[in-house]
């Protein structure tokens, strides 16, 4: 039979164990962040809401609002992909923008 404190110390050292497991967890993640060429975040429908997103309908609909304090954009000029090419600090569009370049020879 064994004593609550035999017990109590079983409890810790799993605790102690899954934390040294879940700490390697990170370290690697954190690692692979670090060391990665790019990474993509997505989400779906519905995903961003719970984490306090806006909609674009229903309760939560507050994507457009902002936008409606400009009326003298007009939304082609809001979705223009200049906007959204800047080859500085965007590694993605940099190696595109090399990969366009003609090859000499």
């Amino acid at each position: 039979m064994s004593t609550a404190s035999e017990s109590q110390d079983l409890i810790t050292n799993d605790v102690k164990k899954t934390n040294i497991e879940t700490q390697e967890i990170i370290d690697k993640a954190a690692d692979l962040i670090l060391h990665c060429g790019a990474m993509l975040f997505t989400s779906g429908a519905g995903m961003g809401v719970n984490s306090g997103l806006g909609t674009f309908r229903g309760i939560a609909a507050d994507v457009w609002p902002p936008l409606l304090q400009h009326p003298e954009l007009d939304y082609i000029d809001m979705c223009n992909p200049s906007w959204f090419r800047k080859p500085d600090n965007n590694s993605a569009l940099q190696h595109q923008n090399k990969m366009q370049q003609p090859v000499s020879t």
